[in-house]
């Protein structure tokens, strides 16, 4: 995330006359509403119709794979199976499971949420486990609150981050740099 702020500050400076709107979206609603042509530029971690897009790496996110320390010690967690039987917390998809997804442990429980804030407070709350952006969670972590899993699917992993914006479209000449 730090990365990506230091984009929009460089952006902001060269161009101090130009009005961005900006909504954020999660997982594959980005880049559909680049292709719908509903957003000039979409910043996603994932790009799927690579065809149509120019993508241009601008960040990347480092996702820690996080539970609660009481429910880590409650549920006497030692091996990715013991992660089976805990709620993976998840931010689904709009396009449901047919979606992009990242870090699913294969046959574990999960809930599926919206709100990637709302998600994080279930997992503070010891209600389940999941992938966290590292720089959201360092005080928790420093803290204790959190404990950092690592197995052979379920790891630390850096996320990258990439501006999208369709190929064949006439781009103003901001966009075009």
């Amino acid at each position: 995330t730090t990365d990506l702020l230091k984009f929009f500050k460089s952006f902001s400076d060269k161009h101090p006359h130009t009005k961005l709107n900006l909504c954020f979206d999660i997982l594959s609603e980005a880049e559909r509403k680049v292709l719908a042509k509903e957003s000039q530029l979409g910043i996603t971690h994932f790009v799927q119709e690579t065809s149509s897009l120019e993508v241009l790496p601008v960040a990347s996110v480092r996702m820690l794979p996080v539970m609660n320390r009481e429910l880590y010690k409650e549920r006497k967690v030692k091996s990715q199976r013991d992660l089976l039987e805990i709620d993976q917390i998840v931010v689904g998809d709009k396009n449901g499971s047919k979606g992009p997804s990242f870090g699913l442990l294969e046959n574990g429980k999960k809930w599926r949420l919206l709100d990637s804030n709302f998600k994080q407070e279930i997992i503070l709350a010891g209600l389940g486990w999941g992938h966290l952006p590292e720089n959201s969670i360092q005080r928790e972590i420093k803290e204790k609150k959190l404990i950092v899993l690592n197995f052979d699917d379920v790891h630390p992993r850096d996320l990258p981050v990439h501006l999208i914006r369709l190929k064949k479209h006439h781009h103003g000449p901001i966009a075009r740099e």
